[in-house]
């Protein structure tokens, strides 16, 4: 018998041309001459404020209540989801002491400190005993290295990036995965399942393409009337992976073949 899986890759296309984004510090955080505080780290992987914005509002129009940043490094998304009116708890963890005070610094230099809940600790060991509406993960990434590979594998992140959608799954189905831009798509279906749906947005800011997000569960949008002037058309049924080379928006269905246990 046969099971359909459901797959749709669009392009979000945020800022004008005319925009100062993305070759400045408030291309990360609008606040920064506020006293936003970075580490080194933090300079490369925090999500543009753009992308971030864009995410905690689908989230938000979603119907979410709460949510968990469970690698929330200096707090950019964690801010972004505090920010939305219609989600009461932000969980933000990281692992680095550190990085955790600068995020509940620039937390508090938005506002939303009281909003949010700060963890010190190692998702992968508390991921158990957590619960949400929703989980967005923005695991690191191994360094810049990854942006000279042809293709970036769940599989050879740090943790294991199929073990972490493992564990974001047992707190709950609608999870949003931020990853790089060159990611397997084929590695993100197989998240899905069998019979499963994923639907993958690249996230352009100028023109360029930053990162890509990948959204299961009831994350996924049921209108692509967007002021980021996203767009479907019907791809092949191997949806395969264009690693952000184009700008089209890619929708497609697959079949997949399975074998019934007699």
């Amino acid at each position: 018998w046969k099971r359909r899986m459901w797959v749709r890759v669009l392009v979000c296309r945020l800022g004008k041309k005319t925009e100062s984004t993305g070759t400045n510090a408030t291309a990360f955080f609008s606040r920064f001459d506020q006293g936003i505080k970075l580490d080194k780290e933090g300079w490369f992987s925090v999500t543009p404020e753009l992308i971030a914005v864009h995410t905690a509002k689908r989230i938000a129009d979603k119907g979410f209540s709460t949510v968990i940043d469970a690698f929330c490094g200096a707090g950019g998304n964690s801010i972004q989801f505090a920010l939305q009116p219609s989600i009461v708890s932000v969980v933000a963890i990281d692992i680095n002491s550190q990085r955790l005070r600068l995020a509940q610094h620039n937390a508090h230099v938005y506002g939303v400190r009281n909003k949010i809940q700060f963890i010190h600790a190692d998702f992968m060991q508390i991921a158990p005993f957590l619960k949400a509406d929703c989980v967005f993960l923005s695991p690191p990434w191994g360094g810049p290295a990854y942006s000279y590979l042809e293709e970036f594998h769940l599989d050879k992140m740090t943790p294991n990036g199929f073990d972490i959608y493992a564990l974001a799954r047992q707190i709950s189905p609608h999870i949003v995965y931020l990853l790089p831009r060159n990611t397997s798509q084929h590695q993100l279906r197989q998240l899905a399942g069998p019979g499963g749906s994923v639907e993958i947005e690249l996230n352009y800011i100028n023109n360029r393409i930053k990162t890509l997000s990948a959204y299961y569960g009831n994350t996924i949008s049921t209108d692509t009337n967007t002021d980021t002037n996203t767009k479907e058309y019907e791809d092949d049924e191997n949806c395969t992976n264009n690693n952000g080379n184009d700008h089209d928006e890619r929708e497609s269905e697959e079949e997949e073949e399975e074998e019934e246990e007699e």
